[in-house]
C-alpha cells in the first residue's frame, strides 16, 4: 500500500483568486515536469475519475473554479479551497488540496499533495522517490514557511516519540524550511540540502530509491527542534513565515 503525504504551511497572505490561480498553475506545471504519467490530467475532486471532465489549466479557468467553489464572504478571510485529483495507468492516485489567500491569524494556509494506492507497494511506483522534488515544487509555487514528506508509519513514530500536535512542524522523508528557519540550522544539517526559489531549503533524508530510515528521521527531528528550525508557528501568526 502507498499512502504518502507532501505538505506545506504558511501564515496570513491576502491573495485574489487570479493570484492563487497563478500559483496553482506553477505547481501543476512543476509536478508534470517531475512525472507526466501521473500529473498530466487533473479533475476536480470527484467520486468517478473516468466520468469527470479534465480541468483547463489556465489562470482564468482556475480562478473561476476557486470563485465557484468558495463562499465569497468567507474565502477572503479563511482562504480559497480547491482540490484536484489525478491518476496514473498503474492505479496510483494523486490529489492536490490547497487553502490559500487566508488572512486569519488563527488558521494556516496549506498545500497538500497525496499519493495513494491500495494495491501497489512503494517499489512499484517510481513517483515515490520523487517526493522530495514534489516538496520543492510546492515550496517554490506557494512560498511556504515549512513542510515535509511523511507516511503513516513515520507520523506514528514521530507522534509517539515527541508527542506532537497535528499542527506541529516535523521532520520527514524530506523537510522544507523557509529562509528564516534555514538560518537557524547548524553548519552540518541532516540530509542533502537543496536551495529553493525563495531562499529556503529542502533537506532530503531519503536513499536513492526513496527509502528512508525511521531512526534517521527521528534524529533529524531532534536536531531541527533543538536549533529552532522546527519551532512551532505562533498563535496568532501575523506574517506568512516565521
Amino acid at each position: 500500500m502507498i499512502d504518502l503525504t507532501v505538505r506545506g504551511f504558511w501564515g496570513p497572505r491576502a491573495e485574489e483568486p487570479e493570484q492563487l490561480a497563478e500559483r496553482w498553475l506553477a505547481l501543476l506545471g512543476r509536478l508534470e515536469e517531475l512525472d507526466g504519467e501521473l500529473f498530466s490530467t487533473w479533475v476536480v475532486g470527484a467520486d468517478s475519475f473516468d466520468q469527470a471532465s479534465p480541468v483547463e489549466r489556465s489562470v482564468p479557468d482556475l480562478a473561476a473554479l476557486l470563485r465557484a467553489g468558495n463562499d465569497p464572504r468567507d474565502a477572503p478571510v479563511y482562504g480559497y479551497l480547491l482540490t484536484l485529483m489525478s491518476r496514473a495507468p498503474s492505479g496510483l492516485a494523486a490529489s492536490v488540496q490547497v487553502t490559500g489567500g487566508a488572512v486569519t491569524e488563527y488558521a494556516a494556509n496549506s498545500v497538500l499533495v497525496e499519493l495513494y494506492a491500495e494495491d501497489l507497494e512503494e517499489y512499484q511506483a517510481p513517483q515515490v522517490a520523487k517526493a522530495p522534488g514534489m516538496l520543492a515544487a510546492l515550496a517554490d509555487a506557494w512560498d511556504v514557511d515549512q513542510g515535509e514528506v511523511t507516511d503513516e508509519d513515520l507520523l506514528d513514530a514521530l507522534d509517539d516519540t515527541f508527542d506532537l500536535a497535528n499542527s506541529d512542524p516535523r521532520a520527514g522523508r524530506a523537510v522544507y524550511l523557509s529562509a528564516g528557519r534555514w538560518e537557524r540550522l547548524p553548519q552540518d544539517p541532516p540530509g542533502r540540502a537543496t536551495p529553493t526559489a525563495h531562499g529556503g531549503v529542502v533537506l532530503d533524508l531519503t536513499g536513492p530509491s526513496g527509502e528512508v530510515s525511521t531512526h534517521a528521521v527521528l534524529d533529524a527531528h531532534r536536531v531541527l527542534v533543538d536549533c529552532g528550525a522546527l519551532a512551532p508557528r505562533p498563535t496568532p501568526m501575523t506574517r506568512p513565515q516565521l
